[in-house]
């Protein structure tokens, strides 16, 4: 690799110049644009078990919360940032795109034609508006590839289900009202027009955890259809606005012990020592700390750190 000698005078500017025309070149051709942000879907595996298998090392969360962002009003309808939004659309996914833990989640893929075979893992997706086109087509049924959700704020509310056999005069597919959920700022999904491409449409997401839903292959006929998944995004590409919604007690599942060196009291773990130990974003100490082992010389201590409260 050469060296760059500055020498003062003409050829400091002729250097300055060929740099300006090096610069606007870079920026004329793209390279100057940000990476896409705010991405969905993403991996929100907690650190729990999952039907009984051993726990799985979870994702730190950027929040926790007791209080909704999507408030759901009706089937059709539901309240977020002070405005009403309508359903405009809904579709599933084959294989799931947001992972939450679920034994063999990722298995399988699209059928090519007619409702996906029973024990398949799908994730139903709802997807709300402010206004909803109005258009001949939009009231033919709900999976329109987002066409007739019109106008933004626009909200997506999410669960994955495994399918069973067909039932008799199906009802709609609801979304299931019991559980933790997952809220975070994000985007339209479907497999990539281009490898690595961006998706366009911000949405909220409200995602509920569960692995025991189900859904019926007649509630899958048409007018759905099963689309295809999008991979987990990168981190570079995800909001930091990953919020655990539940009952407090629920909520603590995200926080976790984290290693320090021995302290030698209560009042330095309150004061000090905890408190350092619990850094971003599981910045929050909850109290609960313990040398290891307990008695004896301690060889480290352990701190309990969450996710700060999510400002409303």
């Amino acid at each position: 690799m050469g060296h760059f000698v500055n020498r003062p005078g003409k050829n400091s500017s002729i250097f300055l110049a060929l740099c300006l025309v090096s610069f606007v070149v870079f920026v004329a051709r793209g390279y100057s644009q940000s990476p896409c942000i705010n991405q969905s879907p993403r991996d929100l595996t907690l650190n729990r078990p999952a039907h009984g298998e051993p726990p799985v090392l979870g994702l730190d969360y950027n929040y926790r919360s007791g209080t909704l962002l999507v408030i759901p009003v009706d089937r059709t309808t539901v309240k977020y940032q002070g405005h009403t939004l309508h359903i405009c659309d809904q579709h599933y996914h084959v294989p799931v795109e947001n992972l939450q833990g679920c034994k063999n989640e990722k298995d399988g893929v699209p059928p090519a034609h007619g409702a996906p075979p029973v024990n398949q893992w799908i994730e139903v997706h709802t997807v709300y508006a402010l206004v909803v086109d109005s258009a001949a087509g939009c009231a033919d049924g709900p999976d329109r590839n987002l066409a007739c959700c019109r106008t933004p704020p626009f909200v997506v509310r999410g669960f994955s289900a495994k399918v069973t056999p067909p039932i008799p005069s199906p009802p709609p597919i609801t979304q299931p009202t019991t559980g933790l959920l997952a809220e975070w700022s994000g985007s339209n999904t479907s497999p990539d027009e281009k490898p690595g491409g961006c998706k366009p449409l911000p949405a909220q997401w409200s995602f509920r955890f569960g692995c025991d839903f189900t859904v019926s292959q007649s509630q899958l006929e048409k007018p759905l259809h099963a689309h295809g998944a999008r991979p987990v995004q990168p981190p570079n590409r995800l909001s930091p606005d990953l919020t655990i919604v539940g009952p407090a007690h629920d909520v603590d599942v995200t926080c976790r012990d984290v290693r320090t060196t021995p302290i030698p009291d209560d009042a330095m773990a309150q004061k000090w020592a905890c408190p350092a130990t619990c850094k971003e974003p599981l910045n929050s100490f909850s109290g609960k700390w313990t040398n290891v082992p307990n008695t004896g010389d301690p060889q480290y201590a352990v701190c309990n750190c969450c996710p700060l409260l999510r400002p409303q």
